[in-house]
């Protein structure tokens, strides 16, 4: 296929999939993902939300329109590019999958996102494409890239959380004869809270955050009886976050210490912004951004596509509203 027809090519765009208004909406919905993770990680939840139900969007509108033969052959690959063009969490463990919705209506827009673009680069986009003209530019190497980070790095953090927790069941199981997997055992030992729980890599890291934040000496988690390192804590667990890693300690049952070590643990949590992203996570999301941006645009410049650039429908003000909302007020 030759640049002359190639020049010739026309495609009527698709306003509801990628018009100005969709994508100023999601590029700003990128960048407000972007800053709040780094700024505020507590306001992050809100909107990966709405980000995703954007993408979930976009994903049923290609569906329907591919199963009504109404897509043109770019459709899908524009849809692609707007569909990663931010990672979804810069912590590498703010989305657990098992047991947050939000992590499992991800699971499942990116096994249905997967199972799409399988079945359009193997069989789909043959029949929408036009005989008379060849598209620029089509890359599915992304896809697998984003999947991958997507899904991996916050299920392998699930995993660890829950070796963990295992390592700390057998602990509390071995100081104190019971079964930590028995619902009676659990809740005798409840009831007979406070509960020794022998030294963990967990309660050491607490005690280093709270020594860190604090500045002092002494140690608020943890304390010397008959020269061993115990510590009063009950079975419910706490999330802390280090160096982009999720740590579970135990609630701690000090009375003395148990004001001061919430405050700690809190202002740490959210307040400690750049110790809470993955500078990996970060600068490979800024490049990915950087890269969608300029693949969409590119894709609708040099094919020649028709009403990409017009904002006339409610579907794109949803979008552009929805983008604003989370610069300004995420």
């Amino acid at each position: 296929m030759n640049s002359s027809s190639l020049s010739a090519c026309y495609f009527e765009g698709n306003g509801d999939l990628y018009g100005l208004g969709v994508r100023i909406g999601l590029y700003t919905q990128w960048a407000a993902t972007l800053i709040t993770t780094v700024a505020d990680p507590h306001a992050e939840n809100v909107v990966m939300v709405l980000n995703m139900l954007i993408q979930t969007a976009l994903l049923l509108g290609l569906v329907i329109l591919s199963a009504r033969h109404e897509a043109s052959v770019l459709d899908p690959v524009i849809t692609f590019w707007l569909l990663f063009g931010a990672l979804s969490n810069l912590t590498g463990d703010g989305v657990y999958i098992l047991d947050h919705p939000t992590g499992s209506g991800r699971l499942i827009l990116y096994a249905a996102v997967a199972i799409y673009y399988i079945w359009f680069w193997f069989t789909g986009w043959m029949g929408m494409l036009d005989p008379d003209c060849d598209p620029s530019a089509m890359s599915i190497l992304g896809l697998v890239v984003c999947i991958t980070l997507a899904i991996w790095r916050p299920l392998k953090d699930k995993v660890r959380g829950l070796e963990g927790r295992k390592c700390q069941d057998d602990r509390v199981e071995e100081g104190l004869g019971g079964d930590a997997d028995d619902p009676q055992d659990n809740a005798r030992q409840k009831e007979d809270a406070p509960v020794v729980v022998p030294e963990a890599i967990e309660l050491a890291d607490a005690e280093d955050l709270a020594r860190e934040r604090r500045g002092e000496n002494e140690s608020p988690t943890r304390r010397p009886e008959e020269g061993n390192t115990t510590s009063t804590a009950e079975l419910d667990e706490i999330p802390v976050i280090r160096g982009g890693y999720s740590w579970h300690v135990p609630w701690i049952m000090d009375s003395d210490r148990m004001d001061d070590l919430e405050a700690m643990l809190d202002r740490f949590s959210w307040e400690g912004k750049w110790g809470n992203v993955n500078p990996y996570l970060l600068c490979l999301s800024v490049m990915n951004i950087a890269l969608s941006i300029a693949a969409v645009e590119y894709l609708i410049k040099a094919n020649n596509i028709a009403g990409a650039n017009d904002v006339d429908s409610v579907g794109q003000l949803i979008a552009l509203v929805s983008g604003a909302f989370s610069l300004i007020f995420g």
